[in-house]
């Protein structure tokens, strides 16, 4: 098999997303209910497609696709290619942290528990004119692997081309990729594009089309799809998908921004900011951007152009988060702590604060910090934050800080890369169970 390869995510990942501005009203308020619909107005919608009755088709693979039997009881341990560097591809591993990556070629990646699974769209559409193809993971016990692609139909005679969408799953029971007929007029059209394709905790996906030939102004068709069996759950038209390692963030106003952190499997907004709750002097909407902190599961950062400091929320569950991660330089989502360079702080933004420290994200309070002078008579470096765990190097070796307790040991020899799917991810490529798995 070849390593990984696994291109950026599609629309934003990692990345800053712009969003313009333009006037609207409302009283300042910037958080919704968790249990807010996707489907609210203004977004336009459709109506949920019946339940398919096709049965998926399994595809004709070659040895270079089937993947080795899944043992019934999977060993403690196991090996991903360690001349590769991995990352946790949500619940698979692969070389980008996002929750979707456009295909490039014939794509790898590692199923922990069950083995390498390769996609190739030579091979899942022999012969086909795919445009374009993307791959997401899904928390289905079974099919963990998901692909997308458009294939381009072209006519004959005085017949335009059209595009049609297809959708492939991997069976880890079967070992092969099986063909799930999609259901609706959405996935068949003149020009359409894919714009990404986002897993969830679910067999739940998210496929986003656009259309070459709509005006500027035309937004991306977000479709809600159980990919085990092509059904659409829901339709809403938004104007821009950012999607992040364990978020997905939504603007779905086309003039004002509105930013809403989605659930893909529930198709929920977990929370909301309106750029026309913040004024400006010569216009009524600020204009708004979104990243995510460094760390796996990290918080998602919604900057505001009239806000001084970014407002925070949670990944996963959407809740509000502390200001105080404005100095975070690094995440860990296994404790929801954050680990601050408070001399990089107080440079930035005035403060009188030195030294180093750890915060919790939600309270914001400090639960660890060491002073410059002591840092710097250990020639104190920062090198992880895990699972509570500070991992530092001083003169006196490598450090290993309980952050709540303040304990220290000289133990550690490599930093944890992340979870997968219960698994723990090593540098060296080693995955291992997590306690209690």
């Amino acid at each position: 098999m070849r390593p990984v390869v696994l291109a950026r995510a599609v629309i934003v990942a990692g990345a800053v997303a712009a969003l313009s501005a333009c006037s609207a009203g409302g009283p300042p308020s910037y958080l919704v209910a968790p249990t807010a619909e996707l489907t609210s107005e203004p977004v336009a919608h459709a109506d949920p497609q019946p339940a398919v009755t096709e049965t998926p088709t399994p595809m004709e693979t070659d040895d270079a696709l089937a993947a080795p039997a899944a043992s019934s009881s999977p060993e403690p341990s196991e090996t991903v290619d360690p001349s590769v560097d991995h990352s946790p591809f949500t619940r698979v591993v692969g070389t980008v942290l996002t929750n979707s990556s456009t295909m490039t070629g014939e794509v790898d990646v590692w199923i922990p528990g069950y083995g390498e699974v390769s996609a190739d769209m030579s091979t899942l559409l022999p012969g086909a004119h795919v445009t374009d193809s993307a791959i997401a993971s899904t928390g289905s016990d079974d099919q963990r692997l998901v692909a997308v692609a458009v294939e381009e139909i072209r006519g004959t005679g005085l017949e335009t081309p059209h595009e049609v969408v297809h959708l492939f799953t991997y069976s880890m029971a079967a070992h092969t990729w099986f063909d799930v007929p999609l259901v609706g007029d959405a996935f068949t059209g003149d020009d359409l594009q894919l714009a990404n394709v986002i897993g969830s905790d679910t067999s739940v996906i998210a496929i986003g089309l656009t259309r070459a030939d709509d005006p500027d102004d035309a937004g991306t068709q977000l479709l809600r799809v159980d990919s085990a069996s092509g059904a659409v759950l829901s339709q809403t038209e938004v104007w821009g998908v950012s999607v992040f390692d364990a978020a997905v963030v939504v603007d779905t106003s086309p003039g004002c921004p509105v930013l809403s952190g989605l659930d893909v499997a529930e198709g929920t907004l977990l929370w909301t900011v309106k750029g026309a709750d913040y004024p400006g002097t010569y216009d009524d909407c600020s204009s708004m951007g979104v990243t995510q902190l460094d760390g796996q599961a990290a918080p998602v950062e919604v900057s505001v152009q009239r806000l001084d400091d970014p407002l925070y929320f949670d990944a996963v569950s959407g809740a509000a988060l502390s200001p105080a991660l404005r100095d975070a330089e690094h995440y860990d989502g296994a404790q929801h702590l954050a680990f601050v360079d408070l001399n990089r702080a107080s440079w930035l933004n005035d403060r009188e604060d030195e030294g180093y420290a750890v915060i919790d994200a939600t309270t914001g309070e400090r639960l660890w910090s060491l002073d410059n002078e002591t840092a710097g008579a250990l020639d104190f470096r920062f090198e992880g934050l895990w699972d509570g765990e500070l991992y530092a190097s001083t003169v006196n070796g490598n450090v290993l800080v309980d952050v709540r307790t303040g304990d220290t040991s000289a133990t550690w020899s490599e930093i944890p890369r992340g979870t997968v799917a219960g698994w723990l991810l090593w540098p060296d490529g080693t995955l291992e169970r997590a306690e209690g798995d």
